[in-house]
């Protein structure tokens, strides 16, 4: 243990000397992307007069001019990430959340695999291989009010499955044909 300095009692612990806006920056670049908005919103707390914010908005375009940030990478790789659970609604919106541009955005949902194959592969997965509509021959209903009840619980199947959905980002004409049994096709 080293020596305690002056004025402090023994066993006391000096204080670690506080990384620069540099140092936090490229720690952060190096665990994921960053998109330049949100890695000024995580190093603003530690710019705390005008002075500091001046040397990180230097700093980052520092950065960004070295190839260390950019957005379009971050951009892709969130769009990455999400597109086998999402649609493109959802990740327009989170890529929106994070400070990318609208052109970005739109060039980064341009290289996605086609929406429609990524939908039917999340409808499948949460709800298996059948459209909601699709019945036994053999438990056909035959009265009518069995036929009322059958055809009540689709609606609420098939309405559910739209919500969830819906809910994932993927566009509403694209969830009608999943409804329609278009999946199977």
């Amino acid at each position: 243990m080293p020596p305690p300095t002056q004025g402090q009692p023994p066993g006391a612990r000096r204080p670690r000397p506080q990384p620069s806006l540099q140092a936090r920056a490229l720690q952060a670049l190096a665990r994921r992307e960053y998109t330049i908005s949100e890695l000024r919103q995580k190093l603003s707390p530690h710019a705390p007069d005008a002075h500091a914010q001046a040397h990180l908005d230097a700093l980052l375009a520092n950065l960004q001019r070295k190839g260390l940030l950019s957005d379009e990478r971050a951009a892709a790789s969130l769009a990455r990430q999400k597109a086998s659970r999402y649609g493109n609604a959802r990740i327009r919106q989170d890529l929106r959340a994070k400070g990318v541009d609208a052109d970005t955005i739109n060039a980064t949902l341009a290289e996605q695999d086609d929406e429609w194959a990524r939908a039917q592969a999340v409808w499948r997965a949460r709800f298996g291989a059948h459209a909601p509509q699709a019945m036994d021959e053999e438990a056909a209903p035959t009265t009518p009010e069995q036929r009322r009840a059958a055809w009540q619980a689709r609606q609420k199947q098939q309405a559910k499955q739209a919500r969830f959905m819906l809910s994932r980002g993927f566009a509403p004409d694209l969830v009608c044909r999943l409804m329609d049994g278009e999946a199977d096709a």
